[in-house]
């Protein structure tokens, strides 16, 4: 888990020090996973690789709902199709680290730690020139866990 993190952190570090190339953006997103009706919060990052590559780390918790929570560590990639000057749109693909806990009034806390594959497509429309909002729909292939995912994304461009 250590290791996660600091390949995360570092990942971070180094996109921003590319900020000022515009190859960076930072985004808060919020959505619903469906599977469990749970509300969705998160942020993320997102890195251009090169011209249509980029790769976008990003942390999501489910809040509590019905005695069960997560959080997803996303790590995927995305391949962007540019439409217009505005519009875009990308298949999403990666891997996620999953982390289950329920509480109950009568046992303890129970936590179940996963790793599994993400799939799905994303949609983003620059609203101006640094600001954007996007939609993302994926879902997680975990064992024991599946989970489609729905996020509205608003981020602002370096």
């Amino acid at each position: 888990m250590r290791k996660f993190f600091g390949i995360f952190f570092f990942a971070l570090a180094v996109n921003i020090s590319y900020a000022q190339q515009e190859h960076i953006s930072t985004g808060f997103h919020t959505g619903i996973a469906a599977n469990h009706e749970a509300p969705t919060i998160g942020v993320d990052v997102r890195y251009n690789v090169f011209a249509d590559v980029r790769i976008a780390p990003s942390i999501t918790y489910m809040i509590r709902y019905k005695n069960q929570s997560a959080w997803y560590f996303d790590f995927d990639g995305h391949y962007v199709f540019d439409i217009t000057n505005r519009f875009s749109f990308y298949p999403i693909s990666g891997i996620s680290l999953s982390i289950w806990d329920w509480h109950s009034r009568f046992s303890d806390k129970v936590t179940h730690t996963r790793l599994g594959l993400n799939a799905g497509l994303g949609a983003e429309f620059k609203i101006i020139y640094r600001l954007s909002v996007g939609l993302d729909l994926k879902y997680n292939v975990i064992r024991d866990y599946h989970q489609a995912l729905a996020a509205v994304r608003v981020a602002y461009h370096f």
